[in-house]
């Protein structure tokens, strides 16, 4: 499947990219509430175990985000994820979606892999790295797909749920 390319305005050079019918483009923190509201439970799961509530915590976290996208299911926001910047040469991964999510995250995985990869090697990035409770299969998965992504770290004591946390992490 081909790749669209739009341009929004000259203003804010923004660019939408297109995927099997899953628009992925910029975005900033605001336009990202309805994706918070209507967080999928596996989602609030992974806030909620490390003690953050995920409305608070999340807008939050989008706030600090190095970058930030957002994937529309037939217009419709479905999916959020970006980096923070920990350190020049490493890059906190996170993302979060709706229960249409499902839905996106081939194209988003496409998007990690052909975009968001060779933007960050570029970029001198040398790590992406995670922490995810060990019972979240389906973004271990996503993870070790969109990222390459592997297990490093398992961390007992982390959570404050009691679950087992494990950090993964990977080159660009």
């Amino acid at each position: 499947m081909g790749i669209t390319f739009e341009r929004f305005s000259a203003a804010s050079a923004k660019r939408v990219y297109d995927r099997n019918g899953v628009s992925i483009r910029h975005a900033e923190a605001d336009e990202c509430d309805s994706v918070l509201l209507n967080m999928r439970p596996i989602d609030q799961h992974e806030f909620e175990a490390v003690g953050c509530d995920p409305w608070e915590h999340g807008r939050t976290l989008l706030r600090v985000a190095h970058e930030i996208y957002i994937a529309d299911v037939d217009r419709e926001p479905a999916f959020v994820f970006g980096t923070l910047r920990t350190f020049p040469h490493v890059r906190m991964i996170f993302g979060f979606g709706t229960k249409r999510a499902k839905r996106a995250i081939p194209a988003v995985t496409w998007f990690a892999q052909t975009y968001l990869r060779p933007k960050y090697r570029d970029e001198g990035v040398t790590r992406c790295e995670v922490r995810i409770p060990a019972s979240c299969k389906q973004s271990r998965k996503w993870l070790e797909t969109a990222f390459d992504a592997q297990v490093e770290a398992s961390l007992p004591g982390y959570s404050v749920t009691g679950e087992k946390m494990l950090q993964l992490s990977g080159a660009p």
